[in-house]
């Protein structure tokens, strides 16, 4: 493809389950954008089309410094497109590549933006669906690391599709969905709190290296459900215990039971990095006898449960192609069986 209606394409600079990402130039005004275009099985559905137009203007109508420029959305020769600021820098995920586990004065200024970012959109009441560190752009600047938080809407508009043809559709990433993004009878619980629970997902990765229940498989998901995470002291013993209790309060299993906003956690962080006390009944409560490197199904997650009735089957979107991840479902000991495809976009 070299060019879609008024844009210019001049590369491809990422790929995923849900689009290809270029990077074109605006023929019109003259100035590069990121242009992100859905692969063609989700456009063939009409009603995605109204739903992907729709999240478009509402991302668009966002108007925060931590949260991407949305320019255009339309279609052109038959394809869909969202038009949005190019961004320098790296995604949060390539630096954690490069830089495994962040000090506290490093995680501190991105999780920062971060929360602001969510907190506006939250006011606006709009739900991201999709925290995580491939969708966070970190660029050094004189002034400072530079924030910026990509793609709200776009979970929400495949929701319902027919490209998903299972008769339950769990859509996300796996290692930072919350539990009611897990369970599919609980998705009327999905909200701000939701958000919260991911950033503190990519808070405990950041100071620690490592997400707390890794694998993109089911038992990914039945131990976001039912299982406490490792303390976050179990894999980095200089952490304050403070900054632990912190940590472990934003995965409480029940939307209530976590920071009422995202900045409320980040200002926890600034004020346990340096507590000296003891840990709380609330951390060792929630002391977890995983290994830190293991897997979730290898950390005491088990592949069956008989509260959710159902049996998943992830896939995750690989350039393109829906494949599977593991070689088993989870089984219900009761009730009928539920497809579910978890989709990273």
């Amino acid at each position: 493809m070299t060019k879609l209606g008024k844009y210019e394409i001049l590369e491809e600079i990422g790929r995923g389950g849900f689009a290809v990402v270029y990077k074109a130039r605006d023929t019109v005004l003259d100035r590069v954008v990121a242009l992100k275009v859905p692969h063609p099985y989700w456009t063939a559905d009409p009603g995605f089309a109204a739903r992907f137009r729709q999240e478009a203007r509402t991302a668009a109508n966002l108007r925060h410094s931590n949260i991407v420029t949305v320019y255009d959305t339309g279609e052109a020769e038959g394809q869909l497109y969202i038009a949005m600021e190019h961004l320098p820098g790296r995604t949060l995920r390539e630096l954690l590549e490069v830089e495994g586990a962040l000090s506290l004065e490093q995680a501190l200024p991105i999780l920062e933006q971060v929360a602001e970012a969510l907190d506006y959109a939250h006011g606006q009441g709009v739900v991201h669906r999709d925290v995580k560190p491939g969708n966070v752009i970190v660029e050094e600047t004189t002034r400072g690391v530079q924030v910026t938080l990509l793609d709200f809407g776009l979970v929400k508009a495949m929701e319902g599709s027919t490209a998903l043809t299972s008769q339950g559709t769990l859509l996300g990433s796996p290692e930072y969905m919350a539990p009611e993004q897990a369970d599919p009878e609980r998705a009327a619980e999905i909200g701000p709190a939701t958000d919260r629970y991911a950033l503190g997902i990519v808070a405990y990765q950041m100071l620690t290296g490592r997400v707390p229940f890794p694998g993109n498989v089911p038992a990914t998901l039945v131990a976001h459900m039912q299982n406490a995470p490792p303390d976050p002291r179990s894999i980095r013993e200089n952490l304050p215990p403070g900054v632990s209790q912190v940590l472990l309060k934003a995965l409480s299993k029940l939307p209530d039971e976590r920071y009422p906003t995202v900045k409320a956690m980040a200002e926890a962080l600034h004020k346990a990095q340096g507590w000296p006390g003891a840990e709380g009944e609330e951390v060792q409560a929630a002391k977890h006898k995983a290994e830190p490197d293991k897997p979730a199904e290898e950390a005491g997650a088990t592949p069956s449960t008989s509260r959710m009735g159902v049996t998943y089957q992830v896939h995750v979107m690989n350039n393109g192609w829906m494949d599977p991840v593991s070689d088993g479902d989870i089984a219900g000991t009761t009730g009928e069986s539920r497809r579910m495809e978890a989709v990273q976009i």
